[in-house]
């Protein structure tokens, strides 16, 4: 393997582990701060199709604020479907799916729940590593579970880092 395709290689790993780690921070009970953290100052982070637009680590904490509180647990399983590094690799673009069960209190009462999207994100090359410059995510199902699990599961949180 040349020095660049193991270098390309190298980048899209850390591309990976940060789209990871985001949804491992977000069934962490969303804490605002880190995650904003892993976007560019002025970075974004957008949804569809309720037209959420959050520029900025503060505005993107305080939605991760509401967020924590909407869902008090969640389970972000993502499945990659194309990274792209662009020429002279300081950016780059990636798609994922999301299937997310969760617990729902956006209507003020626990619900089970799924959540389904695709994310088309933009990343940069930043001090040495990769950040977000962009989070887009386009919700294509929410619905209610027949049954309920907002109150009879399992924790995690013996796995959490």
């Amino acid at each position: 393997m040349t020095s660049t395709a193991l270098r390309r290689l190298e980048h899209r790993v850390a591309i990976e582990e940060l789209h990871g780690r985001y949804a491992e921070l977000c069934d962490q009970g969303f804490p605002p701060d880190r995650i904003a953290d892993l976007f560019v100052a002025d970075g974004v982070w957008e949804s569809a199709p309720n037209g959420v637009i959050r520029r900025g680590r503060d505005e993107i904490a305080e939605h991760f604020r509401v967020a924590g509180a909407a869902y008090p647990w969640a389970l972000h399983v993502n499945v990659p479907v194309r990274i792209t590094l662009a020429e002279g690799e300081r950016h780059a673009t990636g798609v994922w799916y999301l299937l997310m069960p969760c617990v729902d209190e956006t209507a003020g009462t626990a619900r089970a729940g799924w959540l389904a999207g695709r994310y088309d994100n933009e990343f940069v090359w930043r001090d040495g590593c990769w950040r977000y410059r962009r989070i887009h995510v386009d919700f294509g199902l929410m619905a209610h579970h027949l049954g309920d699990w907002s109150q009879d599961r399992y924790s995690l949180a013996a796995h959490d880092g």
